[in-house]
């Protein structure tokens, strides 16, 4: 699934990925495709809600460098605080969880994990769930 949020000063991708080899963890790849003004970026912040009302927190690595491996990512150190942010910065949300399933939906809430001049953007609730009308 992805999903693009754009305002006047960013333009953010958002790719979520089931491990499909495992099926043990899912993640979603944060892409700053363009950015206009300062931005600061604290993933610690960041929250998945399930249906279910379990709330996961991600481990957060950059993109480059990483390898896709369930024992690499659970061992690895996660970026901690605020982390840099320029065109094309790219950072690796790992959930240790099982995949989730193509009927489930998952809510994301990184209202508070982008920030500029030290205020929150105002990031809506962003949903991933199936698109019916897809075929």
């Amino acid at each position: 699934m992805v999903d693009f949020l754009a305002s006047k000063d960013l333009k953010l991708r958002l790719e979520f990925d089931n491990d499909w080899q495992t099926k043990r963890y899912f993640v979603i790849r944060t892409l700053f495709a363009s950015i206009k003004s300062q931005i600061e970026y604290n993933p610690s912040t960041i929250t998945v809600k399930l249906r279910n009302d379990v709330v996961l927190k991600p481990k957060v690595f950059t993109c480059s460098y990483t390898l896709w491996d369930l024992n690499y990512l659970r061992s690895a150190q996660s970026l901690q605080g605020s982390v840099p942010v320029e065109m094309n910065s790219c950072y690796l949300l790992f959930f240790d969880h099982e995949q989730l399933s193509n009927d489930e939906e998952a809510e994301m809430n990184m209202n508070e994990a982008i920030t500029s001049n030290g205020a929150s953007i105002g990031i809506p609730l962003i949903h991933f769930r199936k698109n019916i009308g897809l075929k």
